[in-house]
Order: C-alpha cells, then sequence, then structure tokens
C-alpha cells in the first residue's frame, strides 16, 4: 500500500484517501479530493502535494492549522510526517498513513471494484400492494366492492386533512425533527450492508448543503432517499441505521423544498 490520508477524527471519520496524484485538495468543496462536509471548513483548507520523497502541507486559510503538535500559520507549509495528526478545524484531524513506497500510485483495479460489489442491484419487479383493499382477499362481488370503495374514500379524507394540516412555510417543525448528521452518519457507517458509495454521496450532499448551495444539495438528497428506500436489509443494526439516515433525507429535502 503507497500512502493514504484517513480522517482521524470529526463526522466523517473512518473515510480514507488513496493518495494517486501529485497534488491533493481537502476542503468542504463536494469538488475536493477529500471532503469535508462542515460550515467551519473552508472550501480549500489544505493542498496537500508529494515533492521528493514527502508529503508537504500548504494551509490555504487565514488562520492557523495544527500539523504534529505544531502550529501551521496561514499561507505556510511544512512537511506532514506519516502518522502524525493534522487538525485542521471543525473537529476534524487527519492522519497521513504510509506503508512501502509513499509516492502517488493508482488503485489496483480490484481494490477500486470492492466498494462497487457490495451496491445491491436494484430490483426490477413492481413493489407489491400497500393498499389494504388490494390486499384483502375477494370475498364476494358486491362486499369487496363496497369495502374498496369505503377505503378509497379514507384515503381521500386523510390525504385532504394532511393538506389542511400540513406545517406552513417558515414553520420550524422539520428542522427540529432532523437527527443530527454526525449520528446519522456513525450510524451508517457501522451499518455491514449499507453501500460505502452510497454514504460517499451522503457527505457530498451534506457538503453542499453546509456551503449554501440548497438546489444542488436538495437534488442530491432526493436521490439518495430512492437509493435508501430500496435497499433490502435484514440485520436490526443495519435496518435501524437505514431508517435513521430516512428521517434525515426527508427532514432536509423538507427544508429545502420550504426555502428553495
Amino acid at each position: 500500500m503507497p500512502a493514504q490520508v484517513t480522517v482521524a477524527a470529526g463526522a466523517s471519520a473512518g473515510k480514507q484517501l488513496w493518495i494517486e496524484k501529485q497534488v491533493l485538495r481537502i476542503g468542504s468543496d463536494p469538488d475536493a479530493d477529500l471532503c469535508l462536509p462542515s460550515s467551519e471548513i473552508e472550501s480549500q483548507v489544505v493542498m496537500v502535494e508529494y515533492d521528493r520523497g514527502k508529503y508537504v502541507v500548504h494551509n490555504k486559510t487565514r488562520r492557523d492549522l495544527l500539523l504534529a503538535d505544531r502550529p501551521l500559520p496561514a499561507g505556510q507549509n511544512a512537511p506532514w510526517p506519516a502518522e502524525r495528526e493534522l487538525d485542521v478545524g471543525g473537529g476534524y484531524r487527519l492522519v497521513l498513513q504510509v506503508e512501502g513506497n509513499p509516492a502517488p500510485a493508482p488503485r489496483r483495479a480490484s481494490q477500486q471494484l470492492r466498494a462497487a460489489d457490495v451496491a445491491p442491484a436494484l430490483p426490477t419487479d413492481a413493489p407489491a400492494p400497500t393498499d389494504p383493499a388490494a390486499a384483502k382477499p375477494e370475498e364476494d362481488g358486491g362486499s369487496s366492492l363496497l369495502v374498496q370503495v369505503g377505503v378509497i374514500g379514507i384515503c381521500i379524507v386523510g390525504v385532504i386533512l394532511m393538506v389542511l394540516f400540513a406545517p406552513k412555510k417558515g414553520g420550524t417543525t422539520a428542522s427540529t425533527e432532523c437527527p443530527p448528521f454526525e449520528k446519522v452518519l456513525e450510524a451508517v457507517h457501522k451499518a455491514e450492508m449499507i453501500p460505502r458509495p452510497l454514504i460517499a454521496r451522503f457527505q457530498e450532499a451534506q457538503a453542499l448543503y453546509a456551503r449554501g448551495r440548497k438546489t444542488e444539495a436538495r437534488a442530491k438528497f432526493l436521490q439518495l432517499r430512492g437509493e435508501t428506500e430500496e435497499l433490502k436489509l435484514t440485520k436490526e443494526d443495519d435496518v435501524a441505521a437505514q431508517a435513521l439516515l430516512m428521517k434525515y433525507l426527508r427532514c432536509r429535502i423538507q427544508q429545502l423544498t420550504v426555502t428553495t
């Protein structure tokens, strides 16, 4: 294994970046090589450069960072020793890990495909009907028709009541129901069968939200909601993490629908 950067602490703890090129950009920008979703982190907080056998950290902010327990002043650079922490603020601490030749190198094809292999295939069959009237076996022609008409009537009334009593724009209901992002991220990281690529896209969507790019964030949250709903999980912890992620996605979508 050549070099890689690992998020040792912060909302993205456990995330790893395999170093494949000479220069890396790290920050809250979703297009950064290593994205750290946080409103406290600049779009580009550091640039990491491979130079003659060692990695050099360039502080791109207007504040001091902490590298290997020593201040790294704004606009300055310093070598990044292996296995030492870089504190970029916002609760994030990064570690450079090196084994063997530290030079940037492409990840092996088998390793590149590993994350994709765990992604479940999307089901092609139509979902089973959830309407109680559709699921109930037909006893006789007349009674079945009456039951179906009654159920439809109840559904219509329910929809009308939901519309009448839905939270108005500018309300605080959606925001108070949102679980903390850090708690959701921790839960999905612990889940065994939630695909890693989905978690990465979730972090990218949160980074867009933190940067105020609401239209793009809402589009990604909507896509993630559909992908998360399709997951067929059986383990208790995985199912609980899926439910928590769905609650967060629905909450953010509702917030962004009101404000955009």
